[in-house]
């Protein structure tokens, strides 16, 4: 009786088992998956590291308006007006992603000093970094670029 499910050869007296149907089915597929997996990559444009107006490194580089809605919305294609010169920007196609990776560390204080004054007038730190921030900044810049900053203390 022959077995169908393992059809023998015979080649020098010994037996050699061929894969019947499925077996070819899974040695194919098997070879197949690597490419299947290339196949599946997706190239992807974004930016993995961008700082808004809520990090201090961000805003003593004059980062004075874009917050974290702002980057959002030109990501997605959206128009917006540039932190530093002002222009009109908006992308020719949208990111896939954004990550906005602002600091813990003084998360918007500087921003917050900035827009609002000094809530303690004796802030120790704050008060030394706004203060050498202000100094610094308003003998750099001139007055018809950026206001800068203005020193009132209270």
């Amino acid at each position: 009786m022959v077995n169908h499910k393992h059809r023998a050869a015979r080649s020098s007296g010994k037996s050699i088992r061929r894969p019947t149907g499925w077996a070819w089915a899974a040695a194919v597929l098997a070879a197949a998956l690597p490419l299947a997996a290339l196949a599946e990559k997706q190239l992807l444009w974004g930016d993995t590291h961008l700082h808004t107006s809520y990090s201090f490194d961000a805003f003593l580089n004059n980062n004075l308006s874009a917050d974290p809605d702002t980057a959002y919305r030109f990501a997605k294609g959206a128009p917006v007006i540039h932190p530093y010169h002002r222009a009109r920007m908006q992308l020719s196609a949208p990111l896939d992603f954004l990550v906005v990776s602002d600091h813990a560390e003084y998360t918007g204080v500087l921003r917050d000093i900035y827009r609002n004054g000094l809530q303690d007038d004796d802030a120790g730190l704050l008060d030394s970094i706004y203060y050498w921030y202000t100094t610094r900044t308003t003998a750099q810049q001139s007055s018809a670029q950026s206001p800068g900053l203005q020193w009132q203390p209270k």
